[in-house]
């Protein structure tokens, strides 16, 4: 009988959060869930930006994914929606041996909080083209990137320090 091959806990996870995120990306890739998830979702995105908006007085319309108003214009598209961190949160959350129950729970938490935090990215990026413009470049594609992938990391690192591997959580201290 040949020995039983076995893969070391990080390994596991880490083989498991990379075909999660693979996956993950190529199911929102595929034109269909595209065109029938994704846009409507990142149409909701700007509408919900829009509306913040005008309930900070900004004078904006919102059409399909775009949210304009005098002196600013932005186009909410794919990469501008906030899911590329649920992708993340997901990969990690999905891979961790936790109970299903606790997975499914920070799943939910995690991508409410990743998407409030997306809210904001969307309207200050608004707020620094109309009145910063200069500022808008680096805090696009660099700062707000960056501050949503880190929200989720930490998330999970907080999520996942809860957790006893084997699926049972750590006692309260």
């Amino acid at each position: 009988m040949s020995p039983r091959f076995k893969l070391k806990p990080r390994t596991r996870f880490l083989a498991g959060f990379a075909a999660i995120v693979i996956s993950l990306y190529v199911i929102v890739a595929i034109r269909p869930v595209n065109d029938r998830v994704i846009v409507p979702f990142t149409a909701l995105i700007a509408k919900v930006t829009g509306a913040i908006l005008i309930a900070v007085g900004q004078d904006v319309s919102v059409s399909g994914v775009v949210v304009q108003g005098p002196g600013a214009s932005i186009a909410i598209e794919n990469g501008c929606n906030g899911l590329e961190a649920i992708i993340v949160l997901a990969g990690a959350v999905c891979a961790f041996p936790a109970p299903w129950r606790s997975r499914l729970l920070a799943l939910l938490a995690g991508s409410i909080g990743l998407q409030l935090l997306n809210l904001v990215r969307t309207t200050s990026l608004y707020l620094f083209l109309k009145y910063r413009p200069g500022l808008f470049n680096v805090l696009h594609t660099s700062v707000w990137q960056t501050i949503l992938v880190a929200a989720a990391v930490v998330f999970f690192l907080l999520w996942s320090s809860k957790q006893r591997v084997g699926g049972e959580a750590e006692p309260a201290a």
